[in-house]
């Protein structure tokens, strides 16, 4: 809506252009061509202009040594640095530009020798269970393919697609310590994948290596957030595997007249 001349009544063509079978360019805009006052508007003009200049001054075209010597100077102004800051200036891209640019957020505060106060252990964990999560992807599909099984992956690249019609997804089960002393192990994102089979990765308590894995059909997972202790949930005991070795078993496609 920020940058579609559509919600202002305005046609716009030509700001791409590609010749056949050759990768679509983005035109410069003085070639664009204009047709005004076509729809009815949804966004006054003036606003959107105003819109459309703030959007052009964020365009990055600094190099990453500039960047960071105008990161760096809002840092000693205001003795701290967070996303938020970086959107409010009126020198600096956005934040996703920058963390873009230097591989994340917390990459910029080492760079800078910038500890927040904010405790970033979490932000450490999830890019480690992101490591575990695309290893174990990788790991099944190659242990099915060696067994013979048609694997493929999904539009979603997290899940995989067993003989054209199974799917799979993979989870990390975090391991978190209660105030009981008591420990837990959560995953979220079931209902938003609906995938046949969820194989989760329950992590030991220190959150370093796998303990255990669970093989869960979909007719099982009925919570967004799964607690695999029990808590809120169904008894997941039967599911439970020390590896996954007995996963391309599991999904060999079976003739009708071995199963009679």
């Amino acid at each position: 809506m920020l940058s579609n001349f559509a919600y202002v009544g305005d046609n716009v063509w030509g700001r791409t252009s590609g010749r056949l079978c050759r990768k679509r360019v983005t035109t410069r805009p003085e070639l664009w061509v204009y047709a005004s006052d076509v729809f009815e508007p949804v966004v006054e003009r003036g606003l959107f202009n105003e819109a459309r200049s703030i959007i052009q001054a964020k365009v990055c075209k600094l190099t990453n040594a500039e960047l960071l010597t105008r990161l760096a100077s809002l840092l000693d102004r205001h003795g701290t640095l967070s996303a938020r800051l970086i959107n409010d200036d009126p020198e600096l891209p956005d934040a996703n530009v920058c963390a873009y640019r230097f591989g994340g957020l917390m990459k910029i505060y080492q760079l800078l020798g910038h500890s927040p106060r904010i405790c970033l252990d979490y932000v450490e964990l999830n890019q480690s269970f992101k490591q575990v999560r695309a290893g174990l992807i990788s790991l099944i599909a190659v242990s099915l393919d060696r067994a013979g099984i048609l694997v493929t992956r999904a539009t979603h690249a997290d899940q995989l697609i067993v003989n054209h019609e199974i799917s799979l997804s993979v989870h990390v089960a975090r391991c978190h310590a209660l105030n009981s002393g008591n420990m837990r192990w959560q995953t979220r994102g079931f209902r938003s994948k609906a995938t046949d089979i969820n194989v989760i990765a329950r992590m030991d308590p220190s959150n370093s290596a796998i303990s255990e894995y669970y093989i869960i059909p979909r007719a099982e997972v009925t919570y967004g957030t799964l607690n695999i202790d029990g808590t809120n949930a169904p008894d997941f005991s039967g599911y439970r595997y020390s590896d996954l070795t007995c996963l391309p078993q599991m999904l060999q496609p079976t003739h009708i007249s071995e199963v009679v």
